[in-house]
Order: C-alpha cells, then sequence, then structure tokens
C-alpha cells in the first residue's frame, strides 16, 4: 500500500490550476541559467498547446538558443520544451504533496521542491501506464550534448522491495532509439552487489555499453530505491572525455564517480536523435516505482556551485576494498591499486598518498602505484590514504601486502647452432632448443649458400667451438657454431621473425653469448654481437658491441627511451 495520499487531477481541472498559476508560480520558479535547456517540475499539470493529449508539464527554462526545430530554420523559442504525456496516461495524472526536504536544494539560488510531485509509480508503473516525454519532432533535437548535465529529484515508492529491487527501472531515456545516455536503477541485477544502484550509461564510438555506477555499498550503505528522496546528476564533460555521477541522500550523505572513456560520448547520426521519456524506457516496459519532483538538461557539464541540489557538502571518502597479498620476485615491477578504490565525495578531486608500513613514500600521490625494479626492502604493507581538500577528512585502504621473493629466471630462448633446416620458413632456419619453446631465427642473404640448403639465405656452420671448461650445469659446445663472416660484406642477417615482442623486457633480463674473432678487428669499427631492436630493428633497445667504447673492448648497451 503506498503512504503517500495521491490527488487525482483531469486534464480540465489541470488546465484551470495552470491559468491560474502561470502567472504566479512558474514566474516564481522560472530558471534563467544561459545553459539550461529544459527545467521541468512536475508538481502539477498544465495545458500543453502542442500535445496529442493537450495535458504536459510547463518547461519553466526562459533561456534563449535552445536548438533549431527538425525540417526549419527555426530556432527553438524559449519556454516550450514541454513535456507530453501520451498513452492511457494521457488524460489524469498522479500528484503527491510530498516533495524533498529544503535541506537538498541549492541554497545560493531560487531552486525549490514546489508544492508537489508526479507519482511515476502510480501512472506508469502500475497505474494506466503510458509515457512521459519531450517530443524532439516539435521542439528540436537539443538533447544531444556534447557537454551536458541531467539532474532529477526521485523517490521510490516502495523501501528496499525484493521484487522492484530485482527490477531495472528508468527515471531518465534520452534518445529514443538511439540511447545517448539513461539513468536507471537496479541495472543488471542479476549481480546482486547492483540491487539499489543507480547507473549512468552512454557509450562513444569504441565501446557500446560504458557507464558509471553507484552502488549501495559505495553509497554509505543506501539503496536508492529505499523510499527515501535522493538527488542524482549525470554529467559528461567533452574536454576532459569525462563522464561524472553524482548522489545526495536525503540524510545530506552523497557519493560521487567518474569514469574515463577516451574519446567523446557519441549521440547518434544526423535526425537519429528521438524524443526523451521520463520514469521509463523507451520501450515502456521498465517504469519507475516512485515519485519524481523535478529535473532539469543543461548543456554544459555544470560544476557542484551550479546544480540544483546543495552540493557544499565535505565528507570523509569512503574505501571499499579488502585486504590483499601480492608477491613479486626482485627486479620486477610492482604495480598494485586497491581493487575498489574510494568513491569521490562532494568537496573537490581527492589527493592520495601511498605508505610502506605507515611511511609516506615521497613522490607516490596516484592512484595506482608502480615501483621498479623491485628491491628485497620493498616487502612490507602497503596502504593509500585518501583526502579531501576541502577539510572533510581521510580515509585509508585495506592493507595491502607485498612479499619479495628470489627471481627465478624463465629460460625464453637457446639457439645452440648446431644445424639449420628449411621446414619452417624458405630461408635457413636455427632452431630453439629449449623444450617447449619455439622461438625460431631465420636467416637471410644474399650470398651463394655453402650449406646446400634452400637457394639463398644460408648459414654457414664450423665445428670449433669453446672448450668444455668454459661451460657449468652440464652444459657444453656442442658441434657446430655460427661462422659469421658469411655474412661480413654481403646483405645478410640471422634473425628472430616479426611476432610476439618476446624480447622486449620492461623487467630483468640476462643475455649469454660465446663468441671469438679472428685476430684483432679493431681496425673494422663498431662490431655488434647482439642488436634488439622494435619497429622492424629500425629502433635499437639493447645491443652487445666489439670496439664501441673502445679498441677491443666489449660493451652492452640498452638504451633509454623517456
Amino acid at each position: 500500500m503506498k503512504s503517500n495520499v495521491r490527488i487525482k487531477q483531469t486534464a480540465a481541472l489541470a488546465a484551470v490550476l495552470c491559468a491560474s498559476a502561470a502567472g504566479v508560480a512558474f514566474a516564481q520558479e522560472s530558471d534563467t541559467n544561459a545553459t539550461t535547456v529544459a527545467y521541468w517540475k512536475l508538481g502539477a499539470a498544465a495545458t500543453v498547446p502542442l500535445s496529442p493529449s493537450g495535458n504536459g508539464i510547463l518547461d519553466l527554462a526562459t533561456n534563449a538558443g535552445q536548438g533549431t526545430i527538425p525540417g526549419t530554420v527555426s530556432g527553438v523559442p524559449v519556454s516550450v520544451q514541454d513535456l507530453w504525456f501520451q498513452g492511457p496516461v494521457g488524460n489524469s495524472q498522479t500528484y503527491v504533496t510530498d516533495v524533498p526536504p529544503a535541506s537538498l536544494f541549492n541554497g545560493n539560488n531560487y531552486f525549490n521542491a514546489g508544492s508537489g510531485s508526479w507519482d511515476c509509480g502510480a501512472d506508469l508503473y502500475s497505474g494506466p501506464g503510458g509515457s512521459l516525454t519531450c517530443d524532439n519532432t516539435t521542439y528540436g533535437n537539443n538533447f544531444n550534448g556534447p557537454d551536458f548535465t541531467w539532474e532529477i529529484y526521485f523517490k521510490s515508492d516502495t523501501a528496499n522491495d525484493p521484487t522492484t529491487g530485482n527490477q531495472t527501472q528508468f527515471l531518465i531515456f534520452d534518445h529514443h532509439q538511439s540511447a545517448y545516455a539513461f539513468l536507471s536503477l537496479n541495472d543488471n541485477s542479476g549481480d546482486t552487489n547492483n540491487i539499489g544502484s543507480i547507473r549512468f550509461w552512454s557509450w562513444n564510438v569504441a565501446v557500446f555499453g560504458i557507464d558509471c555506477r553507484i552502488t549501495a555499498a559505495q553509497n554509505h550503505g543506501h539503496r536508492l530505491d529505499d523510499g527515501q528522496w535522493h538527488y542524482a546528476a549525470m554529467r559528461f564533460n567533452t574536454a576532459t572525455e569525462t563522464m561524472n555521477l553524482l548522489v545526495v541522500n536525503q540524510d545530506g550523505t552523497s557519493t560521487e564517480t567518474s569514469t574515463y572513456i577516451t574519446v567523446p560520448l557519441n549521440p547518434g547520426g544526423s535526425g537519429s536523435q528521438g524524443p526523451v521519456f521520463l520514469g521509463t524506457d523507451e520501450g515502456q516496459n521498465e517504469q519507475f516505482d516512485g515519485e519524481i519532483n523535478q529535473i532539469r538538461y543543461s548543456n554544459a557539464s555544470l560544476p557542484n556551485s551550479q546544480l540544483l541540489v546543495n552540493a557544499s557538502a565535505c565528507n570523509a571518502p569512503v574505501f571499499h576494498n579488502t585486504a590483499s597479498t601480492n608477491t613479486v620476485a626482485v627486479g620486477d615491477v610492482l604495480s598494485i591499486t586497491p581493487a575498489a578504490w574510494p568513491t569521490q565525495v562532494l568537496g573537490g578531486p581527492l589527493q592520495y598518498q601511498w605508505q610502506l608500513n605507515g611511511v609516506n613514500l615521497p613522490g607516490k600521490t596516484n592512484l595506482a602505484l608502480s615501483l621498479f625494479p623491485v628491491a628485497a626492502s620493498y616487502a612490507g604493507t602497503y596502504q593509500l590514504v585518501a583526502t579531501t581538500p576541502c577539510g572533510g577528512g581521510s580515509s585509508i585502504s585495506a592493507p595491502i601486502v607485498v612479499n619479495v621473493v628470489p627471481k627465478v629466471p624463465t629460460p625464453l630462448a637457446r639457439w645452440a647452432f648446431n644445424f639449420t633446416e628449411a621446414i619452417t620458413y624458405p630461408q635457413a632456419t636455427v632452431d630453439d632448443v629449449i623444450p617447449g619453446e619455439s622461438y625460431d631465427l631465420i636467416t637471410f642473404n644474399d650470398a651463394p649458400n655453402p650449406s646446400g640448403i634452400g637457394g639463398n639465405g644460408g648459414i654457414a656452420l664450423t665445428n670449433a667451438v669453446p672448450p668444455v671448461t668454459m661451460f657449468i650445469n652440464g652444459n657444453n659446445g656442442s658441434t657446430n657454431a655460427f661462422d659469421a663472416s658469411f655474412i661480413q660484406n654481403v646483405n645478410g642477417v640471422v634473425f628472430y621473425p616479426a611476432g610476439p615482442d618476446v624480447f622486449d623486457f620492461q623487467t630483468s633480463f640476462s643475455l649469454e653469448l660465446f663468441f671469438r674473432s679472428y685476430g684483432d678487428q679493431s681496425a673494422n669499427g663498431t662490431m655488434s654481437l647482439i642488436c634488439q631492436g622494435t619497429d622492424g630493428g629500425n629502433t635499437v633497445r639493447y645491443s652487445v658491441n666489439l670496439n664501441q667504447a673502445s679498441p677491443g673492448a666489449l660493451n652492452f648497451k640498452p638504451e633509454r627511451f623517456s
């Protein structure tokens, strides 16, 4: 049983109320902000001249420049982005005297709750059905962004209802047939964490279905369908390519989250931007079971100071992660982030500081922590401290324990040059002899093949190998070696072909090489024994060279790119 008293008003009575109030109440409640495209208070119906049913909600925005009427060059006049009731609900709607508390409204502006709210739950969810829509064919396609802010005050008619809590309920659906942005409750509730959540959904060219979501757990334990008044704003800033969702609860607590999407949102092609639906989805199948007090659309990503809501609160951040353990090897990269980072709250962007065993790590002030190369001293307990710059306090994450272990080498490739074959590639191939690995070398050169394998591209082998005394762990020089002098004066190379960048090491690695020169080679200048590169070898990452540092010297030269 719904607890609020519902006041039934017919279209005729609504028209009388509109006529008596339009010159007073609506004038006082108009929105003159330059960025306001539409502002609807849903406390009473009015006669909407162009509506098929004649019944709707007046637009209280009075700024100019609200778009162009489709098929014309005419600009949309001020104060005509009216809502239409269509379908069975078109001739009669349900209004209640229940409104959000004054504390939820921005005290620096003239915004207020008005005298009533529309009971969408009585009319669309459990009543005659239908829709409440802003018709773009008549009023123009001006709900497209690229920057925008949608704001809404809403309250569910049920409190934590086990049935509706498992059903998606739409509050705002912008662009029928194109789905530019929508705001919904309990979306994807198959995941029980999403029951009682609110979701701002949109899409860009790269990803269909990106979102910002605030769960009940993140919202200080408040479900968004808990029978209390809530305010929500979904914002998009095209300059920062960031979606933002803000919730302020009836008790004054608030939660805010953002999603960086890498490219701007896509409003759809020309002519595909359909009307806006309120309180239901475009198919009118997933209605909101509750009350809506007012909704505003602005063609800018508004700062908190310009919102309808009282956004002056300054709350401490809230972490949602649990304790965890990581193991990393000496010399590797340590990368950690709290599994569920702190909720951004009103009062400005959070400031971060990582700690190791309770001591601040200098310069480590990002949400993610990266340390390289890892040393044994890096073992310990890491925690992230998040602070609200407005003075709302700080919070610390659950501990992340890091264990540092010795580095265990993982052999990737070993080329013994015992023989070559021409099965895998048309050129001669030098097999990777490590079991389970297949990083084979191939050869190419313009000289005749001395080994009789293929046409050209062979590799000269010699039976001169290092003495057994140079080896340990049961290794030996086997029977053959590569005679590099064969390709000294021809266009030739022995290389690992293009493929996975398995040798583009970002952490620790070891290279081993047995070699012998034919006497003093210092007159020949720098001679590369091994050269690893990216971009097909055009950019050297590291190399082992003779005569580069000085005549007869050997040097290992890693390149540093910043």
